[in-house]
């Protein structure tokens, strides 16, 4: 008997326009009737996951929101972090030299909006995408070392990015959770800061085992959450080796692939 369902949001719960069909939202409710809980767990701040939390009627006392790619868990109706992990002032900085180093954009998060040198699309996209207010600041000297930073980003277009990626020092791999979540975004967390261990931190509060999880996610940044889960699912839109690294492959994000699941898995019809 699962009793969590674990949802990437972007590739997997959400459609390309971002929006959740109708036939993955009746599932959902069928699965919430059988007791199940319904986890968003997303590398999106928490200001750009309230919407879709309301849209599946997930704001109440006992629901639990994953945010920043496993940052934080939030209480969805206090907004209260059960667990937080992020960055240090120091370490912000630093990367921040690195980004200048390479060329490319950047940003990042502290709990109230996003931060960044300047404004430029990928700030915008955040004010327009997530909701978030956006602040400019001077990082090297608006930055104490030990501000809490939820979590830091180098950004830019994809081929930009690419060349960018090879260049970062190993060091960082080493001291950071480092990794590419999209195209045109580059993360830095906390080392301890994934989906696997917000959605084990969570089953731990909650007094459940791995093995009554399904997850489902089509990222780089979902591998960890699915090899973590009972059930980890792939979308079929994932590429091939997130594929692999996933017990199940269902249809992708735009037939419907998480009701498809609950229906057969859940279910049973």
């Amino acid at each position: 008997m699962y009793k969590i369902i674990a949802l990437d949001m972007d590739g997997t719960l959400l459609k390309g326009d971002n929006t959740i069909s109708q036939e993955t939202k009746k599932a959902i409710n069928l699965a919430k009737e059988k007791g199940i809980k319904i986890v968003i767990t997303t590398g999106r701040p928490i200001q750009g996951v309230m919407n879709y939390l309301e849209e599946l009627d997930l704001i109440n006392d006992d629901e639990y929101v994953i945010a920043y790619n496993g940052s934080s868990i939030y209480n969805t109706k206090t907004l209260k972090p059960i667990v937080r992990n992020g960055l240090t002032g120091k370490d912000f900085k630093d990367i921040y030299k690195l980004s200048k180093s390479l060329g490319v954009e950047f940003h990042g998060f502290i709990d109230e909006c996003c931060i960044a040198p300047k404004e430029n699309k990928y700030t915008e996209a955040e004010t327009l995408h997530n909701n978030i207010d956006v602040k400019i600041m001077d990082i090297e000297n608006d930055i104490n070392d030990n501000d809490f930073i939820i979590k830091a980003m180098i950004l830019d277009e994809k081929e930009k990015l690419d060349e960018a990626v090879k260049k970062i020092p190993k060091e960082y791999f080493k001291k950071y959770n480092a990794l590419r979540t999209v195209s045109f975004i580059f993360e830095f967390m906390n080392k301890d800061c994934s989906k696997s261990n917000a959605l084990k931190a969570l089953c731990k509060h909650l007094d459940i085992s791995p093995n009554e999880v399904i997850a489902f996610g089509d990222g780089d940044n979902d591998i960890d959450m699915l090899q973590f889960a009972g059930l980890g699912v792939a979308m079929n839109n994932a590429s091939d080796y997130i594929k692999s690294k996933a017990d199940y492959i269902t249809l992708s994000n735009e037939e419907d692939g998480i009701a498809d699941v609950i229906y057969k898995k859940i279910l049973n019809i």
